[in-house]
């Protein structure tokens, strides 16, 4: 698990917010909630995507960099974050 901090410092994506999995809020920002869950799925089991100690969900990118997985909704961006009871 990663350090919340450190990955936010890094970060050349800035976000409007995140969003839980599943949530409800979620589902209005995502047009494709299965394409994403298999994305998330694909991305867990290659160890591409990890999660940071607040469930956030990051991907590996160039340089060692790490960017938040998110989804484009209009104008803003949201990051994905697992629900509490599954970071646990």
């Amino acid at each position: 698990m990663l350090n919340a901090k450190q990955l936010d410092a890094q970060s050349v994506t800035f976000l409007d917010g995140w969003v839980d999995l599943d949530s409800t809020s979620w589902k209005e920002v995502d047009d494709n909630p299965s394409f994403t869950r298999r994305c998330i799925k694909i991305g867990m089991d290659s160890n591409y995507l990890v999660t940071d100690n607040f469930g956030r969900l990051w991907g590996m990118g160039e340089n060692k960099l790490y960017y938040p997985f998110h989804l484009e909704y209009g104008s803003k961006k949201f990051g994905i974050r697992l629900p509490k009871k599954a970071a646990n």
